[in-house]
């Protein structure tokens, strides 16, 4: 599932170390199917996007270490309170919610 993620996060910063949370709405961009029987051309799969949700909100929690430099590293990990697929479906993913780690190299542009 490829989805489109705009969060709000609020950052603390106490010496290198830094601190992230807030809120984040996604968008459902693409389904990629694993299934090597299923033909992937689009227009042979119009419905590839159902059962599934378009809109999910979520949340955002984060560490990280930024260097004088600018050069940093952090660890994210990103949650989904809606469920995947829609509430009319009945198919086993009906409880699964959305949840990924993300590991980040960061370095800090700024203008003096």
């Amino acid at each position: 599932m490829h989805y489109l993620n705009a969060p709000l996060l609020a950052k603390v910063k106490v010496g290198g170390w830094i601190a992230e949370a807030g809120p984040q709405v996604g968008y459902l961009v693409d389904v990629k199917d694993r299934d090597p029987t299923v033909d992937p051309r689009p227009a042979n799969r119009p419905n590839r996007l159902n059962p599934y949700r378009r809109w999910e909100l979520g949340y955002v929690a984060g560490i990280g270490y930024e260097l004088a430099n600018g050069l940093g590293i952090g660890l994210r990990y990103n949650g989904g309170f809606n469920r995947i697929v829609q509430e009319a479906v009945t198919v086993p993913l009906t409880r699964s919610h959305n949840s990924a780690f993300q590991f980040q190299l960061t370095y800090l542009v700024t203008r003096r």
